[in-house]
């Protein structure tokens, strides 16, 4: 990880392989780079240079020989943070030393990296990221730390319930020994399996209509766990519920960092689409004489929903796409849709809750004892409107494929909130296999739900 001279942390770039070690995972994406989540304490001075194997405790957290500890976030960063906030769940836990984590960007995997409250599947949405990963990423944390105490307990040959952790280090607090997690690593053994955890504060997700009742949570108490192990008290947290600067920032604001847009590979070509004016049309007619009459264009390609311009550069592609010439399918149903009318009737199903139910998203405390204190008369109504918007991102809506010669297999960068999403449109629209495609998931330029559907890999 390198500093700059203030000792701000910028961006560090990983090759494939090294990401792979870092991580010990199989396949199925890379790191565009690990970015600096701390700020060295320049008291400290460097961390001795300790050889070794890495101690890979999980899918999520890796502990360096050199004291750096790698955590994987599975949710896409999407310029909301989640690359800050998301692994500080795992490092507070493991009482990780925050000057010394770095963050990994999590492949593209289901399996491994889902929601939980996206019914396993590694969506980026609906403000349900933290809430549905906060468990899974606690109890991460609180394995490798299992690890390291049971290590150190061995070492000295005390019970493990005699130690305890602070940031780095395990401690012996009846003979004031401490080793640091650094020194653990090379001798730390991961166990067939863990001790149940559970969390003195749990607190069942909050229920509502849209995304209906969450799973029940792996750290709830349960008189049946009777040798489970305690997570912190939300009392003892060091690291959550304090301000931390966004780990993101810096590579955004000297532009080292990588998104959708910024990928290359060897014999690239640029294709833009022209689409009807409405969702639904289909072109009829193309003219497209003119468009091909512009140096750089390679073809001009007829799509079910809009006409692609093939380019060997992007000003090329711009140029001939305004050349067009299309005559376009009408879809009555799309051209008819009024957002006022839309909106009255959004209101009315609100209101009314029979025969159409509104959904109530989110219901907190007791409606109805609520009203009986106010009395009589003293009940207030309102509606609250917001208008159709576009959902128009900073970072223009991308993709870069890469197809096998024989046609077996494709790789793709793309900005987006679903991965799975994107690896099954390429897959059905190559006639592959899912598993022959890889996604690259790079920073994203803004989503606000745009990216939850396939858009330009599509194209």
């Amino acid at each position: 990880m390198n500093h700059s001279r203030s000792g701000s942390p910028v961006t560090e770039s990983l090759s494939r392989r090294t990401f792979m070690v870092r991580t010990a995972l199989a396949s199925c994406g890379v790191a565009f780079g690990a970015v600096a989540c701390g700020r060295r304490d320049p008291e400290r001075g460097n961390v001795p240079d300790h050889s070794g194997a890495p101690l890979v405790a999980n899918a999520w957290v890796t502990l360096q020989p050199d004291g750096h500890i790698d955590i994987v976030s599975p949710g896409i960063e999407l310029g909301q943070g989640s690359m800050s906030t998301l692994p500080r769940f795992l490092a507070e836990e493991l009482d990780a030393d925050w000057n010394m984590v770095r963050c990994l960007p999590a492949p593209a995997d289901d399996s491994r990296f889902g929601n939980p409250l996206f019914w396993g599947m590694q969506i980026t949405a609906g403000s349900r990221t933290c809430m549905g990963y906060a468990d899974v990423l606690r109890i991460a944390g609180a394995q490798a730390r299992y690890i390291l105490m049971v290590t150190a307990s061995r070492r000295w040959g005390v019970p493990v319930d005699d130690l305890a952790t602070e940031p780095g280090f395990v401690l012996h607090p009846d003979s004031r020994r401490r080793l640091a997690y650094r020194d653990l690593v090379a001798t730390a053994q991961v166990p067939e399996t863990f001790p149940d955890f559970v969390d003195p504060d749990h607190q069942p997700q909050l229920v509502d209509e849209f995304y209906g009742e969450a799973p029940p949570s792996p750290l709830r108490p349960d008189p049946k766990k009777t040798a489970a192990v305690r997570l912190k008290t939300h009392k003892a947290y060091r690291l959550l519920g304090t301000d931390a600067p966004r780990n993101d920032i810096p590579a955004k604001v000297d532009g080292s960092a990588r998104f959708g847009i910024d990928s290359l590979v060897p014999d690239l070509v640029y294709a833009m689409v022209e689409t009807g004016p409405t969702p639904g049309c289909e072109p009829v007619a193309v003219r497209d004489q003119d468009a091909r009459a512009v140096p750089g264009v390679i073809d001009v390609l007829k799509l079910p929903h809009g006409v692609a311009v093939v380019a060997s550069t992007v000003g090329a592609a711009q140029k001939a796409r305004a050349r067009l010439s299309i005559q376009w399918s009408r879809n009555p149903a799309a051209a008819a849709f009024d957002s006022n009318r839309a909106l009255d009737r959004f209101a009315h199903i609100a209101a009314d809750p029979v025969p159409q139910r509104g959904v109530r998203v989110l219901e907190i405390g007791d409606a109805t004892a609520a009203r009986k204190s106010l009395g009589a008369g003293r009940t207030v109504t309102f509606d609250t409107r917001s208008e159709f918007v576009y959902h128009a991102t900073m970072e223009p809506q991308n993709a870069t494929l890469r197809i096998t010669t024989d046609g077996g297999s494709s790789e793709a960068w793309v900005g987006t909130q679903w991965p799975g999403a994107e690896k099954d449109a390429v897959a059905r629209i190559l006639e592959i296999k899912p598993e022959a495609v890889t996604v690259h998931t790079p920073f994203v330029g803004g989503a606000f739900g745009r990216r939850q559907e396939p858009g330009a890999i599509v194209d």
